[in-house]
């Protein structure tokens, strides 16, 4: 909700159609009428995440910048230099920060990993708890970094990989290069660069 809790952040659907007319944006907070109750929901599907995605110039996690519907809350970007920030923030990231700096950017929701290494040490540190890390490459080549299962549970906390290509190859109309994000348009294959 705003500071002022009169407003709250909500997806209208404003007239009829796919997933691409959604609208994140401020609506007033309803009142309950008569015979009705108010019930303030912490923790649903619709909640704003907080999102981090490394490589943020880079090919797909380019894409995750934009994001009608896929990401409500706040995304942020990760760039490995300073000359890739403007370019990241053309995407649609709310911020774009150095991925060496990760330390001071907070917590999230969700992290979208393609970098691997130190970074993704760096992001099971960020994600707050019932955070989730998707670990989507190993762009910076670095030695893979072991995640100990009792940390997870001592932190609730989920780590989980996906393989764009491999997927794509096994379900070509699902994750071929004509399939639909959320949020609708057509979807973007190959590599991705360190961003």
């Amino acid at each position: 909700m705003n500071r002022d809790d009169t407003q709250m952040k909500a997806v209208t659907i404003p007239e009829f159609g796919d997933a691409g007319v959604l609208r994140v944006g401020t609506v007033p907070i309803p009142a309950p009428g008569p015979r009705q109750v108010a019930i303030d929901v912490a923790y649903a599907g619709a909640n704003f995440a907080s999102v981090l995605v490394h490589a943020a110039a880079g090919g797909v996690d380019s894409q995750l910048g934009r994001r009608p519907v896929c990401w409500a809350g706040r995304v942020v970007g990760t760039v490995g230099s300073a000359a890739r920030i403007d370019t990241a923030k053309g995407f649609g990231y709310d911020e774009v920060i150095l991925r060496d700096r990760l330390a001071d950017a907070g917590q999230f929701d969700i992290v979208v990993d393609m970098v691997g290494g130190p970074a993704r040490r760096a992001s099971l540190d960020r994600l707050a708890s019932m955070g989730r890390l998707a670990i989507m490459g190993n762009a910076s080549g670095a030695e893979d970094v072991g995640v100990p299962a009792n940390e997870l549970w001592f932190s609730n906390k989920t780590v989980s990989g996906f393989n764009l290509a491999a997927f794509a190859a096994a379900h070509p109309r699902r994750g071929g290069p004509g399939a639909a994000p959320c949020g609708g348009g057509h979807g973007q294959g190959g590599a991705a660069g360190t961003g």
